[in-house]
């Protein structure tokens, strides 16, 4: 508890936000993971920290920005942390960001000016989130889980995206989360948010 009553959560928060130095920022998110993965006292206090110091669009940047399989995992990992609580899931399925701010859903292409200049509408950022959940293209590998603790499943980076699936039940808490799980899609031929996660109930992750 001493570390958050002095106030070093939020610096802690400046480092991992800082993708310039990997190693840094990694160590800083685990850091945070803990704390908000602690005794409910810890992670309590935790959780309202990090929203108030809007730790919510800080990590979703880093998870739409990053190549680092790390980054994405932990981060998102937290994420499914504070949204734990109503007053972080609502931080989450309110936020949208501009297409051109990040990064495109494979992880191997990337996003030139051109393409920068032809995508200026906003989208939800669950909607971002959702796409690259989807995306098979990030998935590693396949481990093996009967070899592991299942404390460690937590920290994997073979499926970066894996904690996606605990926010998007932890955001049904709030009307918004439940309108985006049931939303239809806008064009004829697309398919609508449990169609697009009906495949990921066979996955063995």
């Amino acid at each position: 508890m001493s570390f958050l009553d002095h106030g070093v959560l939020v610096p802690v928060l400046r480092l991992a936000s800082d993708s310039s130095h990997l190693e840094c920022s990694e160590t800083a998110l685990r850091a945070i993971l803990f704390l908000s993965s602690s005794v409910e006292q810890v992670t309590n206090q935790c959780v309202e920290t990090l929203i108030e110091a809007k730790a919510v669009p800080r990590l979703v940047e880093l998870v739409l920005s990053s190549r680092h399989p790390p980054i994405i995992n932990l981060s998102l990992a937290i994420l499914a942390n504070l949204t734990r609580t109503e007053h972080g899931a609502i931080e989450l399925v309110g936020t949208t960001l501009p297409e051109y701010a990040v990064k495109k859903n494979t992880a191997t292409t990337t996003t030139t000016e051109a393409e920068m200049q032809e995508h200026l509408s906003f989208r939800p950022t669950m909607s971002l989130l959702l796409e690259r959940y989807c995306n098979r293209d990030w998935i590693q590998g396949q481990p093996d889980y009967s070899t592991l603790e299942p404390h460690q499943w937590d920290t994997l980076i073979d499926d970066p995206f894996q904690h996606f699936a605990a926010i998007l039940m932890n955001v049904t808490q709030v009307e918004s989360g439940r309108k985006f799980v049931l939303k239809l899609p806008k064009e004829e031929g697309g398919k609508s948010v449990l169609e697009l996660l009906v495949p990921q109930l066979q996955s063995t992750n």
